[in-house]
């Protein structure tokens, strides 16, 4: 039997309960796929969020796949980090030929805050050279560079308009050797902007510190899995999501609207970022929305206006990264009232939508769900 959570939007969001930190590299573990990989060179394909910044053909593997599994594959064998699932690219080949992975944050660093990045790589062992260097590139849009080789400074800076803030990732000697995981780390502080973040190797072959070892393929291969970006508050701790508690029945707020409006607030949108987190926590969760109006006005005009609320909401967690099969929605009019619409006060309180967190997807549906 499913467990269902009812939480008050205006309260549960407001109390920082410390429940990990906000991770925000979407789809970290590479678990969350189109399609099980058939065929090399097809992470971008088959992947959700991730994308190649050039025409380097990076690869996704996943045990649910013959062809392209894990531990097995054609490079060498390794288990996941975490979960079923791991990336693999090209960290250096031969003629300057190079392999990223690419993916826009929840949201952008805020500038001077302090972050910290982790990831954890593994060297294949087919590999025939080891690199003691790797590179995390900002920007403020995504990349699309039509070359397989480097994505030097020189590719960057021909495109207009874009901003970059470049992080050198700290190595360890045990990247040098196969067969097991390492998790590499830095923490740096944001200039401030950086919405996409792209991780490779941005040196030539020239000025790539690398070490030849005994391997079939050409080239520096690393597995890639579980990678994570947090804020960190200022003890250097990494800032604390909201905290929902499970099998908790509460009374429901309101997310306020103003009269005759379905549009949110700023503050409304701050609310709705802290639900958001948590919906990312976890993909099994589905969310319900339940709008509603006060009594001025006709009733099929509140029907509308609260079902416009619903969409508002939908449309803004959309934007923060839920996808839109995880949300239904329904509205109430002012069929529904939380307080007296006889006064200013207990009519904004019934401009409002209400929300359920359902722990297993599709459980509990309102009728006529959209």
């Amino acid at each position: 039997m499913s467990r269902t959570l009812y939480f008050p939007l205006l309260v549960a969001l407001l109390i920082p309960f410390l429940a990990g930190a906000q991770n925000l590299i979407p789809n970290p573990g590479f678990e969350h796929y189109r399609r099980c990989p058939q065929t090399l060179g097809n992470f971008e394909e088959d992947l959700y969020y991730w994308t190649c910044p050039t025409r380097g053909s990076t690869d996704f593997f996943h045990q649910c796949s013959p062809e392209m599994g894990a531990p097995e594959n054609f490079n060498g064998e390794q288990e996941p980090a975490e979960g079923k699932a791991y990336a693999g690219f090209y960290a250096y080949a031969p003629s300057e030929y190079r392999e990223y992975v690419q993916v826009r944050l929840y949201n952008a660093l805020k500038a001077g805050k302090t972050y910290r990045f982790s990831a954890a790589l593994s060297l294949a062992e087919r590999s025939d050279y080891s690199l003691a260097q790797l590179g995390l590139l900002f920007s403020n849009h995504p990349l699309r560079e039509g070359t397989r080789k480097v994505l030097s400074s020189r590719r960057r800076m021909a495109h207009s308009g874009y901003r970059y803030t470049y992080i050198d990732l700290p190595t360890h000697k045990d990247l040098t050797a196969a067969r097991h995981w390492v998790r590499l780390e830095t923490t740096f502080k944001a200039q401030g902007g950086e919405a996409v973040l792209i991780l490779g190797n941005f040196e030539s072959d020239q000025r790539t510190r690398k070490t030849r070892r005994k391997g079939s393929n050409k080239g520096a291969y690393y597995y890639l899995d579980d990678l994570s970006l947090v804020a960190l508050d200022s003890l250097g701790v990494p800032e604390a999501l909201p905290k929902f508690s499970l099998d908790s029945l509460q009374t429901l707020p309101t997310v306020v609207f103003e009269f005759d409006s379905h549009k949110l607030s700023t503050i409304g949108k701050e609310r709705l970022n802290a639900l958001g987190q948590f919906l990312r926590s976890d993909h099994e969760y589905s969310l319900e929305l339940r709008g509603h109006t006060d009594n001025v006005g006709e009733a099929p005009y509140n029907q509308f206006l609260s079902e416009r609320r619903c969409h508002s909401v939908t449309a803004y967690l959309e934007q923060l990264g839920i996808a839109r099969d995880r949300i239904s929605y329904r509205g109430y009019g002012a069929s529904r009232p939380v307080s007296s619409n006889r006064d200013s006060l207990g009519r904004r309180q019934n401009r409002r939508v209400e929300f359920i967190i359902h722990s297993v997807r599709d459980s509990l549906r309102p009728d006529g769900q959209n």
